[in-house]
């Protein structure tokens, strides 16, 4: 019998393996076992990640959004990946082991296998009572990853589960040459995190890759799943603004922190495009900033001011990519030039970023912590310039956060330039 031929215990015919993790995520949407899935992996616990593509990832408890069938054409287009802890306390429903090797694929696949093959052995698993998944993680130029997964039908000691792991890597000989989850055999907080099967990777932009499973691997997950809540119905129906909402904020949903800004400035150019009024603009803004709340590191107060600048200059850079225009410190300027020969090589180097930010003559923001990464000074000393170009009439600061402040490091003070 093929491996295509092969089922999984619960009368599901298998696709042929090695799989693509978009073709499994599709046969498992579409075979309804993605919500077993979902659930046996949280380990009981209320909390599960979303990864980003800077590799990090956020925790949510928004467990419903699991079985959302939205989410799951999310997950099926890449364009969400999800990750679950372990263990939940002292006991958990799964393990893994994890094989990295930066060259030499063929040897780091040798490993995983050989641990599959040891785990998946038909004495360890009636021993033990447990089903193995062998998955590639992600493959790059220069990097594979490999994860040999062990999952429980119910909870078992995170300490047992660490023992069998170990078990296995001694009897192959690979000791050294895997990391074990569950790291500890006990977790206060959340627990460690791993990527499950068959994601994209947000960072390494690659598909997982299903190789093999024991049989009756999917008969072990859980049934105790939550029926899905559905949506409260509209209480009343869509109005105009919200036709123009789902309009203007299409596949405008905040990845993770750092790209808030960018989707804001399309966000405005659809708004522009439209001809909306600022306030009607501002209003959107704000339920769009709400609905993605969590996703950025920006206060929502900062966030909107920020929005009503942008939104001032839109009309005067619509060309430009609604880009602020640059503030308006020239060297070559004999004024600018006057006030460069009275400053120190530091107040220079400020003066110099500063005319690189994007602003306009009202005000702009700088925080001491980005200026001493520009100039290689501890925050505090970059605090110390940007108060001596205030002395010297350079600067004017509208809204500062002190030294000792909660937000010193943190958030950037408003300033404006004095113009000579």
């Amino acid at each position: 019998m093929t491996k295509s031929q092969e089922q999984d215990g619960l009368g599901q015919a298998l696709p042929p393996l090695p799989c693509a993790g978009q073709t499994w995520l599709a046969w498992m949407f579409e075979a309804g076992l993605w919500p077993r899935v979902a659930w046996h992996f949280l380990n009981g616990k209320d909390t599960f990640a979303f990864q980003f593509p800077d590799n990090t990832y956020r925790p949510s408890k928004k467990l419903q959004l699991l079985l959302r069938p939205e989410f799951q054409e999310k997950i099926l287009a890449g364009e969400r990946s999800v990750g679950f802890y372990t263990p939940n306390g002292d006991r958990t429903r799964w393990a893994c082991l994890d094989f990295d090797c930066p060259k030499g694929y063929s040897t780091v696949y040798h490993r995983a296998r050989e641990a599959y093959r040891w785990l998946a052995s038909s004495w360890q698993r009636s021993q033990y009572g447990y089903g193995v998944l062998l998955a590639c993680s992600s493959t790059t130029t220069d990097q594979r990853s490999y994860h040999v997964w062990v999952v429980w039908a119910d909870f078992v000691s995170a300490q047992q589960a660490r023992q069998l792991l170990r078990q296995c890597l001694r009897a192959t000989e690979f000791e050294r040459q895997a990391e074990i989850f569950p790291k500890t055999d006990r977790a206060a907080g959340w627990g460690n995190l791993v990527r499950l099967f068959g994601m994209y990777h947000q960072a390494k932009h690659c598909w997982g890759l299903v190789r093999d499973l024991t049989p009756g691997f999917f008969d072990l997950l859980t049934t105790d799943v939550p029926a899905q809540t559905p949506r409260p119905p509209d209480p009343s129906p869509a109005t105009e603004q919200d036709i123009l909402y789902w309009a203007v904020t299409k596949n405008l949903a905040i990845p993770g922190p750092g790209s808030r800004h960018q989707l804001m400035l399309k966000l405005i150019a659809r708004l522009r495009y439209r001809q909306v009024d600022h306030e009607t603009a501002e209003e959107i803004y704000g339920r769009w900033l709400t609905e993605n709340s969590g996703q950025f590191r920006t206060s929502f107060s900062d966030a909107v001011k920020e929005f009503r600048r942008a939104w001032k200059y839109a009309a005067q850079t619509l060309r430009d990519g609604f880009q602020p225009p640059r503030l308006e410190v020239d060297p070559a300027d004999p004024a600018w030039a006057e006030v460069y020969a009275a400053l120190g090589e530091r107040q220079r180097q400020a003066l110099d970023y500063i005319r690189t930010l994007p602003g306009h003559t009202e005000s702009f923001f700088l925080s001491s912590y980005d200026l001493g990464e520009k100039l290689n000074l501890p925050p505090m000393a970059a605090w110390r310039v940007l108060r001596s170009l205030e002395a010297r009439g350079v600067l004017v600061c509208l809204h500062r956060y002190p030294p000792g402040h909660p937000d010193f490091r943190r958030k950037a003070n408003e300033y404006r330039v004095l113009k000579p």
